[in-house]
């Protein structure tokens, strides 16, 4: 079933923002800053998902909308794992270039992550 671009986004913010819930919950007292920073970022997520959506040639189903979740998590994961082991003396620098090539990913998985259509009947 293929879904419009706005409730695929909205897919995107439940899949992204349960777990920043979680985080802000934990953080908001000892630091705010990173907790309203936390939320932010997946907010700025949830609109770069939706704008890829928009311009995706194919509409997105809910599975294709799970898989662009469960990427963002690895790549976004791995890429901070990564920074911390090779650019650890660079400070800011590294945490832009990070939170630059993340915002760019998720973006490409709106756009370019939607299912091709099939209009061939295998069998």
């Amino acid at each position: 079933m293929e879904i419009t671009p706005i409730k695929a986004a909205g897919i995107y913010a439940l899949g992204v923002f349960l777990p920043t819930v979680v985080f802000v919950a934990l953080y908001l007292t000892r630091a705010p800053l990173a907790a309203i920073v936390s939320l932010a970022s997946a907010a700025i997520s949830t609109l770069l998902f939706g704008m890829g959506a928009r311009l995706a040639p194919r509409a997105h189903k809910v599975s294709s909308v799970l898989i662009c979740i469960v990427l963002t998590w690895a790549f976004c994961s791995s890429l901070n794992s990564l920074s911390f082991h090779f650019l650890r003396g660079y400070g800011f620098i590294a945490y832009a270039l990070v939170t630059a090539l993340s915002f760019a990913f998720v973006f490409c998985a709106g756009w370019r992550l939607s299912p091709r259509s099939s209009n061939t009947v295998h069998g």
